[in-house]
């Protein structure tokens, strides 16, 4: 078993000569050690096998190699996307975190309307029932602004970040937070059985009224009303869409009102994502609505949506799998739809297919060219794979269609950081400051750069700051980070005990508990936490085996827990996997120095210094305590420490 998956098969014509080439292709790509390079259903070796011809050449299992590393993980927060994204830098012990936050507070001026329409569609007050008319608010605005984002001539806010403002707050704050100039916002009073919706826009950078609108009717009218609330509020805007636009965007996404209801029921769900039951009714829900018509690729993109959010919750492949058989059969029925494919790209990033999300996202943007999520999330998967001028590039593009808005500079702050770029990092994440000086990203997110550079008592500040204003687990992790590497284990112990409170999923939140625990001389505990933190770890490889972050910290885990030699056997092969990744030579001498095979760690770590490892960690890392008393440490210390310097 143990060869069946870490060594490649022998050629079947050692067996037969006779065997020919493309049979030979077949049966090695049904071998292939990672699953997800074999045959992903009978039907495809069934093709194969009667054209006699396989449909891809078996190739060395490279995937894209992420990027190059020079410091420690991370996550950085991100308002428009609603998942972690986890930045590809790692540290030798403990890994700090960059975190989700919420724009919260004053910033800059509003645009000119001169410069272009910024749009932000707030959700509709509801006055009265809110069990019976609440989803069809969040429907009415789901559906126009799904419209709107294919419109060439406006550019509409991000939902998520819309929904993460205060809606009590005056107009020209909510439009600074959000970098717009106009404003639609509306309400829906009523009952089930008769309702009123009442919209108005307005210029907030002018300040004046553009448009007010009434319309009534009952929940089983509300396609129909869709249609009437988005072309008044296009001509209030004085948008010309096209031919083509006015085709596209007079269609709808059923014409069974009763699916359509149970869809936006699931959507109302999804709005309290982070409670898996919410997340299972909803699942429930669109699964009601498919039975009410198989033929809705929004309900299928939802499907996809509510699994994925399963997934990130659990870490279980059969909800990735779900997720991704959902937005696949979205995509047959209505390729059309830039849902379905930001759907299929963010399944095609958890599950790191990154070459496929690339493509999915990028029709998305065709589709709704004035999205500046859209470019995040592209930049966000050319960041994993270590494309920088891409991804600089797709958050660059994003800033241009929206430069008001701080979570496109915190996005291009935290490709920098990724890259080693610290100052246009430090650059940025201030920058986000200055735009949202009460929102908790941009205070964490440079207190992360900080402790990069190992000005652990400057980022200390940050942080604290960062949790004053909102708790998160990220941000615990970061502080005790810092604490750890100024060895107050027991101060960084009660920081990564918050953060396991908050977040016990993630195998680098309990592997920095267990490291806290090991140096605060608590070996019961750390030995138990390694234990969670190894078995969320093989979790994660179950779904992407050849992540190479995962596969390391893995190694240090095992050894850290006294199976160094296994745990070193797996460095290896991270490193076979990336052997850009200059974090993993690091890892290697950390486990060798566990393993007290000293030479080889001195000569691991030089070649780690040598392409730009930081000289400072190494000197603060106490696994290396058996090393750092060694002549030949102290010269690699004095000499790689000034070449920083």
């Amino acid at each position: 078993m143990y060869l069946r998956v870490h060594e490649k098969p022998q050629d079947p014509r050692q067996f037969n000569p006779d065997l020919p080439d493309y049979l030979v292709q077949i049966i090695l790509r049904c071998l292939e050690t990672e699953p997800a390079q074999r045959y992903q259903s009978a039907q495809e070796i069934f093709d194969d096998l009667e054209s006699a011809q396989p449909s891809r050449t078996v190739r060395s299992q490279q995937l894209p190699l992420p990027a190059r590393k020079a410091g420690r993980k991370i996550w950085y927060v991100g308002a428009g996307i609603l998942v972690l994204l986890l930045a590809l830098l790692a540290v030798p012990t403990v890994r700090n975190l960059l975190r989700h936050g919420a724009p919260s507070a004053q910033s800059v001026g509003i645009p000119p309307l001169s410069q272009g329409k910024y749009l932000a569609l707030l959700p509709f007050r509801v006055i009265g029932d809110k069990s019976a008319l609440g989803y069809v608010s969040d429907g009415l605005v789901e559906a126009t602004a799904a419209k709107l984002f294919q419109m060439k001539d406006v550019h509409l806010a991000s939902p998520t970040a819309v929904q993460s403002v205060n809606q009590d707050q005056p107009l020209d704050k909510i439009a600074r937070q959000l970098g717009v100039n106009l404003i639609a916002q509306g309400s829906v009073q009523g009952t089930a059985a008769k309702m009123r919706i009442t919209i108005s826009l307005d210029d907030v950078a002018g300040g004046r009224r553009l448009w007010t609108g009434e319309f009534s009717g009952v929940p089983q009218d509300l396609l129909t009303l869709e249609d009437k609330i988005y072309a008044q509020l296009v001509a209030a805007l004085e948008l010309k869409p096209s031919s083509s636009e006015v085709a596209a965007l007079n269609s709808h996404p059923t014409e069974n009102v009763e699916a359509y209801d149970l869809y936006l029921k699931g959507r109302e769900d999804m709005r309290q994502e982070q409670d898996t039951k919410k997340v299972q009714t909803a699942l429930d829900l669109y699964q009601k609505a498919l039975a009410k018509d198989s033929g809705f690729a929004l309900a299928y993109a939802g499907l996809a949506d509510a699994s994925l959010s399963m997934y990130r919750h659990t870490k279980d492949s059969f909800w990735s799998d779900k997720a991704l058989r959902a937005a696949q059969q979205a995509e047959q029925l209505n390729a059309g739809l830039p849902e379905v494919h930001f759907s299929l790209g963010s399944v095609y990033t958890d599950t790191g297919k990154t070459a496929e999300a690339i493509s999915e996202l990028k029709r998305a943007l065709e589709l709704a060219p004035k999205s500046d999520e859209g470019y995040r999330r592209l930049g966000q998967v050319y960041t994993v794979i270590g494309r920088k001028p891409e991804a600089v590039e797709a958050y660059k593009k994003a800033i241009e269609l929206n430069p008001y808005y701080w979570e496109n500079y915190n996005a291009l702050a935290g490709a920098y950081y990724t890259f080693g770029e610290n100052e246009l990092a430090v650059a940025g994440f201030k920058k986000v400051i200055e735009l949202e000086p009460d929102n908790a990203a941009g205070y964490d997110n440079l207190g992360v750069v900080l402790m990069r550079m190992e000005k652990w008592n400057d980022c200390i500040p940050n942080f604290e700051k960062a949790l004053q204003i909102q708790p998160y687990y990220a941000t615990y992790s970061n502080l005790g980070t810092a604490y750890f590497f100024l060895k107050r284990y027991n101060d960084a112990v009660q920081m990564f005990e918050k953060a396991a409170a908050m977040n016990s999923n993630d195998h680098m939140v309990m592997g920095n508990l267990a490291d806290g625990y090991r140096w605060a001389e608590q070996p019961q505990k750390a030995l138990a936490t390694y234990d969670k933190a190894i078995a969320l770890a093989y979790k994660q490889l179950a779904i992407n085996p050849r992540d190479a972050d995962t596969m390391g910290y893995l190694g240090q885990y095992l050894a850290k827990k006294g199976d160094p030699k296994r745990g070193l056997e797996l460095v290896r092969r991270a490193r076979s996997i990336d052997p850009t990744d200059v974090s993993l030579v690091y890892f290697q001498a950390v486990v060798e120095c566990i393993a007290g095979q000293k030479s080889e760690a001195l000569k691991d770590l030089h070649q780690a210094l040598e392409q730009g490892y930081p000289a400072e960690e190494a000197q603060s890392d106490p696994e290396l305590k058996s090393l750092q008393s060694l002549p030949e440490f102290a010269a690699m210390m004095k000499s790689y420490g000034s070449k920083r310097n």
